[in-house]
């Protein structure tokens, strides 16, 4: 019997819309989706990083009313990959695992290769207005190291949650977010950046690079 040219491989994306994006992305570039994936799966193991920085995503009951089956369906490819490279990661999954990385799969993989060697390429071209891939408990710990920085959590919340003496966030809400949480983090950065004349996106680096941005701007001139 023939050795099969390829494997029918399902990966499962962030999001419909990053799976749109790519295939807008790839149509623009008369490259196939399976060709992509393949180029960044290659990118991956020649970089010899396989650290992960993407989460997994738990589907759940839309509010257009798609259950969470049809919702993972959506933001799925089916593609026929080369069985040799897809070995290739499957083996770089299986030694991860036994490192005690448990959050790596096939999707989880090409997320992080997304994340790395194409995401960029979508935000440039217009694919996608911004990163799909946020981490808010990382934003939020940049939030604080900034809020360190100018003073105290009240007089932080007061000078740029308040607007106009009405508070767009409620302070509780507020320290909810600083703490990480959960709660209304996207609209709490676009004020303090708007006010600082910041970008948001430098609040989901990583934190020396954040603190870094910081030194280069010299924070403590913009807050005063």
């Amino acid at each position: 019997m023939a050795k099969s040219i390829f494997v029918r491989v399902p990966i499962s994306l962030h999001s419909k819309q990053l799976k749109d994006a790519i295939v807008q992305y790839a149509a623009a570039n008369d490259k196939d989706v399976y060709k992509i994936i393949e180029d960044i799966w290659g990118s991956m193991l020649s970089s010899g990083d396989f650290s992960i920085s993407v989460n997994p995503v738990y589907d759940k009951e839309s509010e257009t009313g798609l259950v969470a089956t049809e919702n993972q369906k959506q933001r799925r490819f089916e593609l026929n990959m080369n069985p040799d490279l897809t070995n290739q990661v499957d083996e770089v999954i299986s030694n991860e695992k036994r490192k005690g990385i448990k959050k790596i799969n096939r999707s989880i993989f090409t997320q992080e290769a997304i994340r790395r060697y194409v995401e960029p390429a979508l935000i440039e071209g217009g694919y996608l207005k911004e990163s799909v891939f946020k981490d808010y408990k990382r934003a939020a710990k940049n939030l604080r190291t900034l809020r360190n920085l100018i003073g105290s959590q009240q007089d932080f919340y007061n000078k740029y949650i308040v607007i106009d003496e009405r508070p767009l966030v409620s302070y509780s809400q507020y320290a909810f977010i600083e703490r990480g949480a959960g709660g209304n983090i996207e609209k709490v950065l676009e004020l303090v950046s708007d006010a600082l004349n910041m970008s948001k996106d430098v609040f989901f680096e990583q934190p020396q690079e954040f603190q870094d941005y910081l030194n280069s701007i010299d924070i403590s001139k913009s807050a005063f």
